[in-house]
C-alpha cells in the first residue's frame, strides 16, 4: 500500500497537482512509519519519507525540503539522497552551516569510493569554497 500511495503521489505531480502530490505522500508517510520494520532484508528500495523529499524538491520549496530530508535521515541515516537533498535544500534557503554539514557527510560517506557523481562533485567544491 505504501507504494502505491507513493506512486500515486508521483502521478498527481505529474498532473499539476502539488497539493495533492505532497498530500499523498504524507500519507506514505505516515503509513510507512506505522508499518515499522520490513520484515525482509533490505526494506524498502526507497524510504516514503525520501520520496517526500524528492518530490517537494522537484516542487522546488526548499523549506519542505529540508524538512522532509531531515525527517527521512532520522529514520534513514546516511542515505545518498537524504543527505544530498538535505544539502541542496539547506544551500537554497541560505543555510551555509546546514549546507556544510550535509555535504561533509555526503563526503564522508563516499570517502572509500571513486564515485564520479556529480553530487560529490558539487559536495567537494562547495566544502572547497568554503575553505577559501
Amino acid at each position: 500500500m505504501i507504494q502505491v500511495l507513493a506512486s500515486q503521489a508521483w502521478v498527481a505531480y505529474t498532473k499539476v497537482n502539488d497539493a495533492k502530490a505532497i498530500a499523498v505522500m504524507k500519507e506514505a508517510v505516515e503509513l510507512e512509519e506505522k508499518t515499522g520494520e520490513h520484515p525482509i532484508t533490505p526494506g524498502e528500495v526507497i524510504p516514503a519519507s525520501e520520496l517526500l523529499g524528492d518530490i517537494v524538491l522537484k516542487m522546488n520549496k526548499p523549506v519542505q525540503i529540508l524538512e522532509a530530508y531531515m525527517t527521512d535521515l532520522e529514520g534513514h541515516p546516511r542515505r545518498f539522497n537524504g543527505l544530498y537533498g538535505a544539502a541542496i535544500a539547506a544551500k537554497g534557503i541560505g543555510d551555509a552551516e546546514k549546507t556544510t554539514f550535509y555535504f561533509k557527510m555526503l563526503l564522508k560517506l563516499t570517502e572509500m569510493s571513486n564515485s564520479g557523481r556529480p553530487e560529490v562533485e558539487e559536495a567537494r567544491e562547495f566544502i572547497r569554497q568554503k575553505v577559501k
